[in-house]
């Protein structure tokens, strides 16, 4: 390849001293500088709520399905110990009918356990929904309340 063939480029000192020169002449007013330091100071206390309200709604997440969790829990829980319960209940039954004397002593026996049994399993599922009615209520004002604070102008 010969050296004919290289085309010249142009040289930028004319256009880099045209800039200097406006440069050297070009300032900013106060009133610029100061706009910008506010427009500065604006975004940085926007980011920090931004970054507040990530951290309370995430805090908000957490909160909620730990609640969820605890009250899945502790329903299970009273599920199980009531068929405990309920199994002592039957095998108790069993014992008492096979100590009955007569048709009629066993029916009474029998009737007295369907009569407790329900009395119980209703007092205990009655509780369960207040309970989990509670729970829902409690965790729902929480949300509410938590994203009121992550957002303001939806609330």
């Amino acid at each position: 390849m010969s050296d004919t063939n290289v085309t010249a480029i142009p040289s930028f000192e004319p256009v880099l001293k045209a800039l200097k020169d406006v440069t050297g002449q070009f300032q900013l007013g106060a009133a610029a500088r100061e706009y910008v330091e506010r427009a500065a100071g604006r975004a940085q206390e926007s980011l920090t709520s931004y970054h507040e309200n990530a951290t309370s709604f995430s805090r908000s997440l957490e909160t909620a399905l730990v609640h969820g969790v605890e009250t899945y829990a502790n329903v299970s829980r009273n599920a199980a110990e009531l068929a405990y319960r309920n199994a002592q209940a039957q095998l108790d039954l069993v014992k008492s009918l096979s100590g009955a004397k007569s048709f009629e002593e066993g029916v009474r026996v029998y009737s007295d356990y369907l009569k407790n049994a329900n009395e119980t399993n209703l007092a205990a599922l009655r509780g369960a929904a207040d309970y989990v009615k509670d729970r829902v209520t409690e965790g729902a004002t929480n949300a509410r309340e938590n994203l009121a604070k992550v957002f303001p102008r939806a609330a």
